[in-house]
């Protein structure tokens, strides 16, 4: 028995450091592994390029991608989750109203206790009825980038490999601080189906 489990360790110690060398490898390539997606693509010489004053975005629908732009160069180009068939995420032309590092939904999140244990999660505060005693603690959206009044935006997130989110446009933990850093009040983007 003991044979076997050092060969298993010594197996998974084995695949562990080849994923690491092969990451490394794609990181110096410019790619960025993104969990179940195709990886983030960073154009370094162009994202230095970048600037608040310059830099726009191109968010598709059909092939869940973000691009970061310099004009019509793309400086990243990422995987992203967006709005579910039943809360969609609009399309058309928008530009960044609002940037706020660590923001919370006010609509989506947990009923939590007086200790912060959560009572509910996942809950909607529309739909949901709070129970007695708890309050709501909103669902973390760091990095978030608003593009409408009535809160659709792109923040960190869960990317599950399809759209998944209230309408928002999730993005990597690992590029939405790059995009965050480019971005300004004005910032375009266009969401196109």
């Amino acid at each position: 028995m003991k044979k076997f489990e050092a060969e298993a360790a010594l197996k998974k110690l084995q695949r562990d450091q080849a994923r690491a060398e092969e990451e490394r490898k794609m990181r110096e390539q410019g790619y960025i592994p993104v969990p179940n997606h195709e990886p983030a693509r960073v154009h370094k010489e162009v994202y230095a390029e970048v600037t608040p004053s310059n830099a726009r975005m191109r968010i598709d629908l059909s092939e869940q991608r973000v691009y970061l732009m310099k004009g019509e160069t793309v400086a990243i180009e990422t995987p992203c989750s967006t709005g579910k068939a039943t809360n969609p995420t609009p399309t058309g032309s928008f530009s960044i109203i609002d940037k706020v590092l660590d923001h919370r939904s006010n609509l989506y999140g947990d009923y939590v206790d007086s200790d912060g244990n959560v009572v509910r999660s996942g809950v909607a505060v529309r739909k949901h009825k709070k129970p007695s005693g708890a309050k709501f603690l909103g669902a973390p959206m760091r990095n978030f980038m608003r593009l409408t009044s009535y809160g659709i935006g792109m923040h960190i997130g869960l990317l599950p490999g399809y759209p998944a989110s209230h309408g928002c446009i999730r993005l990597p933990e690992e590029i939405a601080p790059m995009i965050y850093e480019k971005a300004k009040l004005g910032t375009p983007v266009r969401i196109v189906p």
